[in-house]
């Protein structure tokens, strides 16, 4: 535990109870807002590959003719394809730890070559513009609305704390 973490759990039990359960209620949000935010770009990386090329014709490993994707759009792949399948989202951090951490990837060999392209090929972006699609509209809305949920919740079941909550 750095001293950071230790000085504000000290100060953290120095406070009234009932602050303390509304302190501990925001910090869990933060780990349901972190994997919810996680899913959300493992959504977003999937529907970005979810498309039909509009490159060049190719046939894939089952026979079937496909078209690839051009140079710096992303990768086109089929639902449930090996590249669909290999996007995740993983919980990090355990339950009321802080900071709140959660991640979405991919497993695939070859993510890398087609998110940074390589000497024979351009790349095409999946993954870091799922990251920036995430930042720009859902990390703030994701955030705020949990925590307010949390923050209304629990002090509702406060009922001898008299508190009003303008949200």
């Amino acid at each position: 535990m750095s001293k950071q973490s230790a000085s504000l759990n000290k100060a953290i039990k120095e406070l009234d109870f009932r602050i303390q359960r509304i302190i501990q209620a925001g910090v869990s949000s933060m780990y349901e807002s972190a994997n919810q935010l996680a899913d959300i770009g493992k959504e977003y990386a999937q529907d970005s590959i979810r498309h039909e090329g509009t490159y060049k014709p190719y046939i894939d490993k089952r026979g079937n003719q496909r078209m690839s994707s051009a140079p710096g759009e992303p990768p086109s792949s089929a639902a449930g394809n090996d590249l669909d399948k290999s996007i995740y989202s993983k919980k990090i951090s355990k339950r009321n730890s802080n900071p709140a951490i959660a991640e979405f990837g991919s497993t695939s060999p070859y993510a890398g070559a087609l998110e940074y392209g390589t000497e024979r090929m351009a790349p095409r972006p999946f993954m870091r513009p799922a990251a920036e699609k995430l930042r720009s509209k859902d990390v703030e809305m994701v955030v705020v609305s949990n925590f307010a949920i949390r923050m209304a919740r629990k002090i509702k079941s406060m009922k001898h704390l008299k508190v009003r909550l303008d949200v």
